[in-house]
């Protein structure tokens, strides 16, 4: 977690809305079409709140832990360092 990420879930912390979130980061695992949207993250708990790209969209939370240590066969997951936060359904679009 760097502290310019650290610093943009912060800042839009108490703007978030439920029904449509900013997604802050991507994270993926390169070759697969796994994607992981962060929309929120507890930093005392180390939990991200996502959306999860796979076979269909999902929903869930995710520790910053469980998440170092994911693995796809020998790829490991990365973070888009090139992602700007945009709204949950712009991405739901593409």
């Amino acid at each position: 977690m760097t502290y310019k990420l650290l610093s943009l879930f912060k800042q839009f912390k108490n703007k978030q809305r439920t029904w449509d979130p900013i997604v802050i980061t991507r994270y993926y695992i390169p070759l697969t079409y796994y994607s992981w949207y962060a929309t929120k993250y507890d930093e005392e708990s180390e939990t991200f709140y996502w959306y999860i790209s796979s076979e269909q969209w999902e929903r869930g939370e995710f520790k910053k832990k469980e998440l170092e240590q994911l693995r796809f066969a020998w790829l490991c997951i990365e973070r888009d360092k090139d992602w700007e936060p945009i709204p949950f359904s712009k991405i739901i679009k593409q």
